[in-house]
């Protein structure tokens, strides 16, 4: 991945799911410093925004990403659209900088490398950041929900999008 690897700007990306959400926190293009999946089973928005503010809180990133549900070809429901939102009301609260891409917008940046899909570019990252590989899941079935680790790997997405693109 062709980056400014010199930079050491602190990033965290958000990526809602229907389970919680995923984060991942940067400082630099191939440093990741935290990651994780929360799951929230109650009032998924208000505990969701809860913990994403003790995240901001904590990590102090220079900016925050999201991804844009308000996109036309976005597939995300109400609740998660709403929770994009309030993580947009939150960032401006606290005067944090926010930057939604779209899916179509993450996706040209990893179709530069020759991966479509969520599975390929999840796979791609962990050949790039291979403390990440154990993080992995297995390609899903038809059948099969997604696997809650993906979260991280959609967050991690997003902040390689920032990185190869704003940088």
């Amino acid at each position: 991945m062709i980056l400014n690897e010199e930079s050491t700007t602190r990033v965290l990306s958000i990526y809602p799911t229907v389970r919680g959400f995923g984060f991942s926190v940067f400082e630099g293009p191939q440093n990741p410093i935290d990651w994780g999946a929360n799951t929230v089973r109650a009032k998924k928005n208000k505990v969701s925004l809860e913990k994403i503010e003790r995240l901001i809180d904590f990590y102090s990133p220079e900016v925050v990403i999201t991804e844009n549900a308000e996109d036309s070809g976005s597939r995300r429901c109400e609740r998660i659209a709403s929770l994009l939102n309030d993580i947009e009301d939150l960032c401006d609260r606290k005067n944090q900088k926010l930057i939604s891409y779209t899916r179509k917008a993450v996706s040209d940046v990893f179709d530069t490398f020759g991966v479509s899909t969520k599975h390929e570019i999840a796979r791609k990252i962990s050949i790039w950041l291979p403390s990440l590989a154990p993080y992995l899941p297995q390609p899903r079935k038809p059948w099969m929900s997604e696997d809650y680790r993906m979260a991280i790997f959609d967050a991690m997405a997003l902040s390689m999008t920032y990185f190869y693109s704003e940088e």
